[in-house]
Order: structure tokens, then C-alpha cells, then sequence
């Protein structure tokens, strides 16, 4: 999806950013992991495969996808700073590479809609994948979803008033599947608002959904009071990757 192409989203602990071509290395470097590739049930891929699979999800229009950074600052003995700050490079900014989070849109035919004739009514699947096991257990995971929820929700075809829209779809409702035994991600996704709706024994999976909310809530709104939304400001950046700008600025 083209959507976010020129777009960052920049919490006080991680950053979102585009996938681009200079990330796929690292991304390949991941995925060649076989556990990593069960854990998010991934077929291997060549460096080549990987190239062309970054170039047509951008294209596609029912993915989404960002990369996951964390910065510098979310180390604990750092300090965020108090003045948006202007960088050269996003990786200089953001620190290392740690991930992934992703949108996946399909037709919800259960919906009984008729709110709009001109937009169809879609689902969405959450998917998050912190590769980087050092940065794993921080709260990283919950604050990258948080900035990913404010993100769609700041371009849904729900929003009130708005003139125009980024996605082409109406929004019913967003769902995440999880395996039984990976109570760490159940919680997370608990914590975030999200509901048990159903249980697959068969794939040894529960579905969890979050309902889209009236378009008028904040993101602070959408998930649970305990999980206080963190900065979600959307930021336009350069075409030019080594141009890419990026501002700290905090709610």
C-alpha cells in the first residue's frame, strides 16, 4: 500500500517507517532464521525473492506495512529530548532495526452495512513481529501498535469531516490471530483492547478482535485506560531515504 510511502509515525520509544529496499538485508538476515519463520509462519525466501516481495507489497493495495525502529532513547538512562529535533538520517535517529508491523485487508462479509455505496466494508489482520530479541519484553511491541492504531485509525474512511481519505476501504473491525501457548502475545493484545472471539482447535489458535470505534474516539479511547497512548503524531517525510527527516515531538 502506497499510503504510507512518504510517512512516519515516531513514538518516544520507537519509530515506524516505510519498507523500503535498504531495509530488505536485514529483513532477509531475519527471516533466514527457521524458528523466527515458524513463529510467523514465513516461507524462505531468496535475498531476490525478498526484494521483489518488498517492491509489490508496497504496490499492493490491501497490505500495510512499517518497519519497526527503536530509538536511541528507549534505553532508560536516556533522556527524550524536550525540542523536536531535525536529523539526516532516520536510522541515526532511530537507532537499530528491530521489526515489523503489519495490516493485512480483506472483505468482511458478515457486515451488514450500508452506511456507504461507494466504499466497501473490509477486515483487517494485525501482525507484529519484534525479530530482534534483545528488544524484546521492553513494551516495545505495545507502543509500535499503539502508533499503528493511531495510524489507521487517522486514515480510516471513518474519520468525521474528512474531506478525503488515504484508505480506500471502510473499516469494520481489526482481529489478530495467536497460538495457544504465546500467552505473551495474548496479554499484549488484551491490554490493547482487544477481545477472545473465538478459539480454533484445530490451528491450536485464539482470534481476538477490537470493534472500529465511532470515528470521533482518540486512540487513548480505543484501548485500555492502563495502556496510555503514547506520542502518535503523523509525520510526512522526504522521498529521498538519506533526506528522510523525521521530529520528536511528544503529546
Amino acid at each position: 500500500m502506497r499510503i504510507n510511502e512518504e510517512t512516519a509515525v515516531v513514538g518516544p520509544r520507537v519509530g515506524l517507517v516505510p519498507y523500503r529496499k535498504e531495509y530488505v538485508p536485514q529483513y532477509h538476515e531475519w527471516m533466514s532464521d527457521q524458528e523466527l519463520r515458524e513463529s510467523t509462519a514465513s516461507e524462505p525466501l531468496t535475498l531476490q525473492e525478498e526484494y521483489e516481495m518488498c517492491e509489490r507489497w508496497a504496490q499492493d493495495q490491501d497490505k500495510l506495512t512499517f518497519i519497526i525502529f527503536a530509538r536511541k532513547t528507549c534505553l532508560p538512562t536516556t533522556n527524550i529530548p524536550k525540542q523536536p529535533e531535525k536529523h539526516d538520517s532516520d536510522c541515526d535517529f532511530l537507532g537499530d532495526m528491530i521489526g515489523d508491523v503489519n495490516l493485512f485487508l480483506s472483505s468482511d462479509e458478515s457486515s451488514d452495512s450500508t452506511s456507504s455505496c461507494c466504499v466497501d466494508t473490509h477486515k483487517g489482520e494485525l501482525e507484529i513481529m519484534i525479530a530482534s530479541t534483545k528488544h524484546r519484553h521492553l513494551g516495545l511491541a505495545t507502543e509500535a501498535l499503539q502508533l499503528f492504531l493511531s495510524y489507521i485509525h487517522l486514515n480510516s474512511s471513518q474519520r468525521a469531516n474528512s474531506a478525503s481519505t488515504h484508505f480506500p476501504v471502510l473499516l469494520s473491525f481489526l482481529f489478530v490471530k495467536i497460538s495457544f501457548n504465546n500467552t505473551t502475545s495474548q496479554r499484549l493484545f488484551e491490554k490493547l483492547g482487544f477481545e477472545k472471539y473465538s478459539t480454533s482447535e484445530v490451528f491450536g489458535e485464539h482470534e481476538y478482535r477490537l470493534n472500529f470505534p465511532d470515528p470521533t474516539l482518540s486512540i487513548a479511547e480505543m484501548t485500555d485506560p492502563k495502556a496510555e497512548a503514547t506520542l502518535n503524531e503523523i509525520i510526512p517525510a522526504c522521498r529521498d531515504h538519506k533526506s528522510m527527516h523525521l521530529y520528536d515531538s511528544r503529546l
